[in-house]
């Protein structure tokens, strides 16, 4: 909108035809000017640029995401912003005026364009400013004098540092987590390792707090795949991983691929990989840490949450020798009733369920391969005992997947513990409903890999 609150433009998108508009309004009156189909939706509206064009995501043909502007006159597209390496994570807009001041790259560690020569110049030159962690830019003064910047991972909790474009000092201004000590927080690394099939995989390892580099071998492992599947770990401070690494684990998070942030190719190649070629790649990086001597495998365990619980009992199910135990939190374990839920909540022609069948199976014409990696058909394969968290109000993955789950591997005389949270949702956003899980997954790694080696 305008400072005057009249509307620029508008986007549609028919889930019937797939057909994308962009309307811009002329003295009150929309106009069209941008119309594409769009079988799954790669493109969204984002901003304004000074000369009054406006800003799309937009995927196209290219690899890796990027940012063009529409001509406000024909519709016509010109590249913005892109790399040949990064996708575009999100653009910064002036406040004022939503037009654009900046763009962020996605990647392990956060990257940015700015629009301004001499900003950028100071945006690039203090991310990197301090190793091993990673600096976002959060906000700045009226006159972009002075730019906070938010400070994750390495070696410290989060903390609000000032940056002085005039004197170029850097200072601390307050920690997020103040109760926090710097001792008691685990470092967090980045890695790469090979897939089986060449694939280069990025990942973070968080370190048990306390424990010095040169000790740090033949330790305990939780590996924690992401939820999404598109979705990605970044440096920073996970609150999760940190916790384990308190109890003394060693936590790896993979990027596996169908991550997003990596580009289409990686991002495409885990489509209809739910417990196959991306499952390999969680397996494959808990095998590179136990190649390089930091961990002991016969001491892991697999530990996910939403999309990272299917993965953690994925692991179960199809590698029962690999882990010693199972976390899963909020997990899905039917995929075909994933798919059904999808299809009845949003409609067979829905966008959402048009999605899910392309990155999971059309149960129509692939119902025997998706049953292949539900791990609720699989629960005789279990060699490793089972815990499973969930929601009683989640309405993102019903906790009717972990009930499923539990049925099944009580009726195959498997091992499992199931705790429900009454009257919380998909993130379990109650205090009281986390220090329950985080008790219970505590009590639960400790008894099977926790101790000394």
């Amino acid at each position: 909108m305008t400072s005057t609150g009249q509307p620029i433009a508008r986007s549609d998108y028919n889930e019937d035809t797939r057909i994308y508009t962009i309307s811009v309004y002329d003295n009150g009156k929309a106009r069209e000017i941008f119309r594409e189909k769009q079988e799954l939706l790669s493109i969204g509206m984002a901003g304004v640029t000074k000369d009054g064009d406006l800003i799309v995501y937009n995927e196209n043909d290219d690899d890796f995401l990027g940012i063009n502007s529409v001509s406000r006159a024909d519709g016509s597209l010109k590249p913005l912003g892109r790399r040949a390496n990064a996708d575009v994570e999100n653009i910064i807009l002036d406040p004022d005026d939503n037009t654009l001041v900046g763009i962020v790259y996605a990647g392990m560690f956060a990257s940015y364009d700015m629009v301004d020569p001499a900003l950028d110049a100071d945006v690039d030159a203090v991310v990197n400013a301090i190793p091993g962690a990673a600096a976002s830019l959060a906000s700045w003064n009226e006159d972009r004098s002075q730019l906070l910047l938010l400070v994750h991972g390495g070696t410290r909790a989060e903390r609000y540092m000032m940056f002085d474009r005039a004197t170029k000092k850097l200072s601390l201004i307050t920690y997020v987590r103040p109760e926090i000590k710097p001792e008691d927080v685990g470092e967090v690394t980045t890695i790469k390792y090979k897939a089986r099939d060449g694939l280069t995989i990025p990942a973070l390892v968080t370190w048990p707090a306390g424990v010095p580099k040169e000790q740090r071998k033949n330790l305990p492992l939780v590996v924690m795949p992401h939820g999404g599947p598109e979705a990605y770990n970044a440096m920073g401070f996970d609150w999760l991983a940190q916790f384990m690494a308190n109890e003394g684990y060693v936590v790896l998070q993979p990027n596996f691929r169908g991550s997003q942030g990596f580009g289409k190719a990686f991002r495409d190649a885990g489509r209809k990989q739910w417990g196959r070629k991306s499952q390999d790649d969680i397996t494959d990086g808990a095998k590179a840490l136990a190649t390089m001597g930091w961990i002991d495998p016969d001491r892991t365990c697999i530990v996910g949450w939403s999309y990272g619980g299917y993965a953690a009992l994925a692991g179960g199910a199809l590698t029962p020798d690999m882990y010693k135990c199972v976390v899963a939190i909020a997990g899905v374990s039917d995929l075909r009733g994933m798919l059904a839920m999808d299809r009845q909540q949003y409609g067979k022609t829905s966008q959402t369920y048009s999605y899910w069948k392309e990155v999971i199976g059309d149960p129509d014409t692939d119902a025997d391969a998706i049953d292949a990696v539900s791990p609720s058909l699989l629960a005789a394969n279990f060699k490793a005992p089972v815990l499973l968290v969930h929601g009683s109000e989640d309405t993102i993955v019903p906790s009717r997947q972990s009930d499923k789950m539990e049925s099944a591997l009580k009726s195959a005389g498997k091992e499992v513990h199931y705790i429900r949270i009454r009257g919380d949702d998909h993130s379990l956003v109650d205090n009281d409903s986390r220090r329950a899980m985080l008790k219970a997954v505590a009590e639960f790694l400790a008894k099977h890999i926790g101790g000394p080696s």
